[in-house]
């Protein structure tokens, strides 16, 4: 059975770009191959990293260049920060009531 070809897609709503960016990842794919003389499966896995420059980057709009605006955290990031942030306060008064350092 064959796999899926792998395939990722970009929404952006930038209006401006250049060809300043860099792209770059790996890939690894496991195979097996039987040994014609012994007639066992030899599995080898098979990984390649690559690196693309020219690739299109999204720039600001105001004429000059460099990158555009850092893409905001998701509202529930937030919420993960500030409840990580009550447990380890919770934590430390628990710790401090139990005499424990």
């Amino acid at each position: 059975m064959f796999g899926e070809i792998p395939y990722f897609v970009i929404a952006t709503d930038a209006t401006a770009f250049d060809s300043n960016g860099s792209l770059g990842g790996s890939s690894a794919d496991e195979f097996s191959v039987i040994d014609p003389l012994e007639q066992t499966p030899l599995v080898t896995v098979l990984a390649a990293n690559f690196a693309l420059t020219g690739t299109f980057q999204p720039v600001a709009d105001d004429g000059g260049g460099g990158g555009g605006g850092a893409i905001p955290l998701p509202p529930a990031a937030w919420t993960g920060f500030i409840a990580l942030a009550l447990v380890g306060a919770a934590l430390t008064k628990a710790r401090r009531a139990l005499g424990v350092a």
